[in-house]
C-alpha cells in the first residue's frame, strides 16, 4: 500500500534561472508583543545546474532535511519594523521525486515588536523573492511578495488555511467555463476573504487627496520643441513628440487611444484627464488670445456616478472666447451589460460608478466625411468610448480646434484636473488612477479588452510595443504605444501611503522623453492601493480570477485555456484583522462529463495536444462517515462500523459536529473509470483493474489526525481518524485522490481529483441528563408480594458517547432482591431528547417483611470518559 502525494505542478525541465516558487502561506501566533511566524512553502526540488541537496538516494532533499531557500533573488522575510531575515531555513515535510518538488516549514525565530502595532496601523510583514514557477499560465517567472498584517491589539494569531498547494478543477469552455475553488480555512465563520494584490501590477495615485486640489501635470512645451510635423511613433525617440502632436490635434497625425483605470470618490466625480495651461506657467496673454494660447483644452475626459463625457474646446468669438464640444454617455442607458456588472459590486445593486474601479478607453479619430465645414478649416473628429471593455457609444462628428498652438508654449497634460490655477473655471477631482496608456492609432475592441487585463512592462519584459509605424493612412488598423504611466511610486518601508512629488512614466523606458514626460504633483497627491476585490482582473494574480464570495469560493477565469494558474487570496478575522495570504496554484484541466453525473473524461477534443494522453478520466473522490443530519448544511458525527453515509452534502463549507475526546473516523474512497485498452489502444468496455492505482494527498491537517492507506488498486481507501482534544475548535482537512496508470515500464501522466474538504466543528463534551418525560420522580409505590417497577432514562447530546445509570454515591442501597437493569440503549437519532440515550428499570417484588419500607434512592447518569484523559461527566437525579 502506498500513500501518494499530489503533484504540486508539472515538472519544469527548465534551464538555469527558471522560476521555482510554487506555493506560500504565512501563519503567526503571538504572546505579548512577541510574534512567531511560520512560512509554509513549496518549491522545485531540482533545477538544471543546481538542486536542494539532502539525504535522498539521489543526493537531493527529502522529508526531514533542512534546506536554505534560494532563487534568482534570494527569499527574504521583512518584519515591517526595519528588521529582516535574509537566510530562511526550511525543514522538508513532503517531497516528490517524480514531480520534482519539496514542501516544508520555515519557523522564524520569535520576533518582538516595540509596540503592538505601528502607530495605529498593523505591522506589515513580507515574504519576498524571485521567481514564480516558469510553467505558469499567468505570472510565469514573476517576483513574489506575500504580506501579512499584525495588529496585536486586535488578534493574537493569524487565520489558518487548509487549501492544498495545487487545486485541480475540471474545465469545459461550453459546460463549465468558470470553475470554482473553495479556499478552505479553519473557523470560517469568523473569517473574511479577499483577492490579493499581487506584486508588480503597478501602483496607483490618489489625486485631490486630503481635501486638497492636488493633481499631476506633464508640461508639453519641452516635448513640443522636439516635434516635427510628419514624425510618427516608430520608436522611443519619437514617441513623446508624437504624443504632443496627437493631443494638440496636429493634422499630420491621426488616431489616438487613451485608456486606464479610475475610481471616483464621490457622485460628482470630475475630470480624469485634460489638457490645459501648465500650472507653473504664467500666461502672458489676455482675452481671446489667452483662451486660444493658454486655457483651451484640446482633450478632456470626465466621469461622474452615471456618465462618461469626452470632448475638447474650440475658439469662440464671445467671452470667454472658447466653447466646449463634447459627447456624454449615460452608462446604464448605453449598456445594460455594464450597468448589471457595476451593480454586482454594491449592496444597492446600482449601476453607479462611484467608489468602483472601472476601465475607460477613449478613441479619437477623424470623423467620416459629411456635415458642414468647420470654422478655420479645422478637421472633424469622432470619439468612441468603452467602459470595462464594452462600447458605450460613438459621438457625432465634432469640429476640432482650428489653431491649438497654445499647448506648445504653455500647455500641459493634466491628471485629475481641468484648467487649474487662477482660471475661474478651474476644476479638480478626488479620484484614484492606475495604469494610464496613450496609443497612436485606433485600438480595436478586442485589443482594448485584451490589454486592459494585462500588464505592459516594456523594460522588464523586453516588450517592444512601438515596433512599426502608424500613418494617416494606417491609423485605423495599427497602433503603437506612446506613453504609459503606471503610477508606481515607492514609499519608505512602513510609510504607505506616502506623498507623491513626481511620477515618471513606465514608458518610454529611455531616450529624451522619459524625463520630459515625468508628471509633477501639485499640493497633496498620495500613493494608493490598487484593486483587491478582483474587479480589475489584474493578470498578476487577479487577472484569472473573477472574485471571491463570503464563503471563500473563488471563481476562476481560465482566459488562456487549460493549464496552471497562480492565485493569491487573503484571509482575515473581520475588517482585515490578522490578514494573511494564501498563495496557491489552480490546475485547470480540460474535461467533459461522461453522462449527467459521471466522471470527468479527459482530452475531450482528442489526444492531440492533450497533456494527459492515455489517461482517460479524472479520478473521483468521496468521503464516507457515519453522521446524522442537523440541517441542510450540518451533520453530527456518530460512531458506527459501516461508515455508510456519503458526506457529499456536508463537505466544506458545511460542517460535521464532533466532541472533545471522542474519535472521529472517516473513509476517503478514490476511484478511477479508466478502461482497459486493446493492443491498438482503443478503450474496451471493462475497467482496467490491473494497472490503475489511486493514491491520496492531504493538505494541512489538524494536529493528531492520522491517515492510513488501505490498498492502492481502484477503488482505493484512505482511513482518517482524529480524536480532538483541547476544547472547542473548528478545523478543516482537504483530501485529494490522484491516479497512477502503469503503461508497461512507464507511467502515464497523472491527474488529481478536485479536493474534498471536511470541516469538523468540535464542541466540549456535554454532561448527560435525565429525560424527565421518561423518568420516574417522587414516590414509587410497591405492593408486597407483587412485582413492580419504575423507569429512568438518561440521554446525551454527544452522538459518540454512551450513557449509564447507576445508584449515586451516598444513596441508600437498593432493597434486597431489587434490581437495576443494565439499560436499554437507544441508538443515535432515536425519538426523544438527546442524541444517545439509555433506559434502566428498577424492578422489585417486596416481601411481606418489607411492610412500611420507606427510603430515598438517588441515581446518577454517567457518560464515557474522554479519550483525552478527562473523567466522564455525571449528573444526579
Amino acid at each position: 500500500c502506498v500513500l501518494l502525494a499530489v503533484a504540486l505542478a508539472p515538472t519544469v525541465c527548465g534551464q538555469a534561472g527558471a522560476g521555482t516558487f510554487r506555493f506560500g502561506n504565512i501563519m503567526w501566533t503571538s504572546e505579548g508583543n512577541t510574534v512567531s511566524f511560520v512560512l509554509d512553502v513549496a518549491v522545485t526540488r531540482e533545477q538544471a545546474g543546481w538542486a536542494f541537496a539532502g539525504t535522498a538516494p539521489d543526493g537531493y532533499a527529502t522529508v526531514g532535511d533542512e534546506v536554505i531557500l534560494s532563487g534568482q533573488e534570494a527569499p527574504q522575510f521583512f518584519y515591517g519594523d526595519r528588521q529582516v531575515d535574509r537566510v530562511l531555513r526550511m525543514v522538508v515535510t513532503q517531497s516528490s521525486v517524480r514531480d520534482d518538488w519539496i514542501r516544508g516549514l520555515v519557523r522564524l525565530p520569535p520576533h518582538t515588536y516595540a509596540t503592538p502595532n505601528d502607530k495605529g496601523r498593523p505591522w506589515t510583514a513580507q515574504f519576498t523573492g524571485c521567481c514564480r514557477l516558469t510553467g505558469l499560465m499567468n505570472n510565469a517567472g514573476d517576483p513574489y511578495a506575500l504580506s501579512a498584517d499584525v495588529d496585536l491589539t486586535r488578534a493574537s494569531r493569524s487565520a489558518l488555511s487548509a487549501v492544498p498547494p495545487v487545486v485541480t478543477v475540471p474545465y469545459n469552455p461550453v459546460t463549465m467555463p468558470r470553475p470554482t475553488v473553495h479556499v478552505a480555512v479553519d473557523d470560517p465563520g469568523q473569517l473574511e476573504w479577499s483577492l490579493g494584490k499581487p506584486a508588480l501590477i503597478g501602483g496607483a495615485v490618489h489625486v485631490g487627496a486630503r481635501n486638497t486640489t492636488g493633481f499631476l501635470s506633464v508640461p508639453l512645451a519641452p516635448v513640443a520643441a522636439l516635434h516635427a510635423a510628419g514624425t510618427y511613433c516608430a520608436n522611443e525617440s519619437s514617441s513623446g513628440a508624437c504624443l504632443y502632436a496627437l493631443l494638440s490635434q496636429d493634422p499630420s497625425v491621426a488616431g489616438l487611444t487613451v485608456e486606464g483605470w479610475v475610481r471616483i470618490a464621490d457622485d460628482e466625480g470630475g475630470y480624469v484627464l485634460a489638457t490645459g495651461e501648465h500650472p507653473a506657467g504664467a500666461c502672458p496673454f489676455s482675452g481671446a488670445e489667452r483662451a486660444r494660447r493658454c486655457d483651451m483644452s484640446a482633450l478632456s475626459l470626465r466621469v461622474n456616478s452615471t456618465t462618461v463625457t469626452v470632448g475638447h474646446e474650440v475658439e469662440d468669438a464671445a467671452d470667454p472666447f472658447f466653447a466646449r464640444v463634447e459627447a456624454s454617455f449615460d452608462v446604464c442607458q448605453s449598456s445594460a451589460e455594464v450597468c448589471e456588472l457595476l451593480g454586482a459590486y454594491d449592496a444597492a445593486e446600482s449601476g453607479s460608478l462611484t467608489g468602483k474601479w472601472v476601465h475607460i478607453a477613449v478613441v479619437r479619430e477623424p470623423a467620416p466625411a459629411g456635415g458642414a465645414a468647420c470654422p478655420g478649416g479645422a478637421s472633424r473628429l469622432q470619439y468612441t468610448v468603452y467602459l470595462n471593455g464594452v462600447r458605450l457609444g460613438v459621438s457625432a462628428g465634432l469640429c476640432g480646434a482650428s489653431n491649438p498652438s497654445g499647448l506648445a508654449s504653455h500647455g500641459a497634460l493634466l491628471f485629475g484636473a481641468y484648467r487649474p490655477g487662477d482660471n475661474a473655471s478651474a476644476s479638480t477631482t478626488v479620484a484614484t488612477l492606475a495604469e494610464w496608456r496613450f496609443w497612436h492609432g485606433v485600438r480595436s475592441p478586442s485589443q482594448i479588452t485584451g490589454s486592459m487585463l494585462k500588464r505592459i512592462r516594456p523594460a522588464s519584459d523586453g516588450e517592444k510595443p512601438t515596433l512599426g509605424s502608424v500613418t494617416t493612412a494606417t491609423y485605423s488598423s495599427s497602433n503603437v504605444l506612446m506613453a504609459l504611466w503606471d503610477f508606481t511610486v515607492p514609499c519608505a518601508e512602513g510609510a504607505e501611503p506616502c506623498t507623491v512629488s513626481r511620477a515618471a512614466p513606465l514608458y518610454p523606458t529611455g531616450g529624451p522623453f522619459r524625463a520630459l514626460l515625468s508628471a509633477a504633483a501639485t499640493a497633496d497627491v498620495v500613493t494608493a492601493e490598487t484593486d483587491s476585490s478582483g474587479v480589475m482582473f489584474w493578470e498578476a494574480a487577479a487577472d484569472e480570477v473573477e472574485g471571491v464570495d463570503p464563503n471563500g469560493r473563488v471563481t476562476v477565469l481560465p482566459k488562456k485555456g487549460p493549464g496552471l494558474y497562480q492565485v493569491t487570496v487573503y484571509i482575515s478575522r473581520g475588517g482585515a484583522t490578522g490578514r494573511v495570504p494564501v498563495d496557491f496554484l489552480v490546475l485547470v484541466v480540460h474535461a467533459e462529463r461522461d453522462g449527467p453525473s459521471g466522471p470527468w473524461r479527459l482530452c475531450p477534443g482528442g489526444a492531440a495536444g492533450c497533456p494527459y494522453a492515455g489517461n482517460q478520466y479524472m479520478p473521483t473522490l468521496s468521503v464516507m462517515g457515519d453522521v446524522l443530519m442537523r440541517g441542510d448544511c450540518a451533520a453530527v458525527y456518530r460512531p458506527g462500523p459501516a461508515l455508510s453515509s456519503d458526506l457529499g452534502n456536508f463537505l466544506y463549507p458545511c460542517s460535521v459536529e464532533a466532541f472533545t475526546g471522542f474519535e472521529v473516523r472517516l473513509m476517503a474512497i478514490g476511484d478511477d473509470a479508466q478502461r482497459a485498452v486493446d493492443p491498438g489502444g482503443t478503450p474496451l468496455a471493462e475497467r482496467d483493474g490491473a494497472t490503475t492505482r489511486v493514491g491520496f494527498a492531504v493538505g494541512r491537517a489538524p494536529e493528531g489526525m492520522r491517515f492510513r492507506a488501505l490498498g492502492a488498486l481502484a477503488p482505493a481507501r484512505l482511513e482518517v481518524s482524529w480524536t480532538p482534544c483541547g476544547g472547542d475548535a473548528d478545523r478543516t482537512v482537504c483530501i485529494e485522490a490522484r491516479d497512477w496508470h502503469l503503461n508497461g515500464s512507464s507511467v502515464l501522466p497523472s491527474v488529481s481529483s478536485p479536493p474534498a474538504c471536511v470541516r469538523v466543528v468540535v464542541r466540549e463534551d456535554p454532561p448527560p441528563f435525565f429525560v424527565s418525560s421518561h423518568t420516574h420522580h417522587g414516590t414509587a409505590e410497591f405492593t408486597m408480594g407483587r412485582m413492580g417497577s419504575f423507569s429512568l432514562r438518561a440521554a446525551d447530546d454527544n452522538c459518540a458517547d454512551e450513557v449509564h445509570i447507576a445508584l449515586a454515591g451516598g444513596s441508600e442501597p437498593l432493597p434486597a432482591d431489587a434490581t437495576l437493569s443494565a439499560g436499554e440503549r437507544h441508538p443515535p437519532g432515536a425519538a426523544g431528547p438527546g442524541c444517545v440515550a439509555t433506559t434502566s428499570t428498577v424492578s422489585w417484588a417486596p416481601s411481606f417483611k418489607h411492610g412500611g419500607y420507606h427510603e430515598t434512592l438517588c441515581f446518577e447518569a454517567r457518560d464515557r470518559p474522554s479519550q483525552c484523559g478527562g473523567a466522564g461527566g455525571a449528573v444526579g437525579g
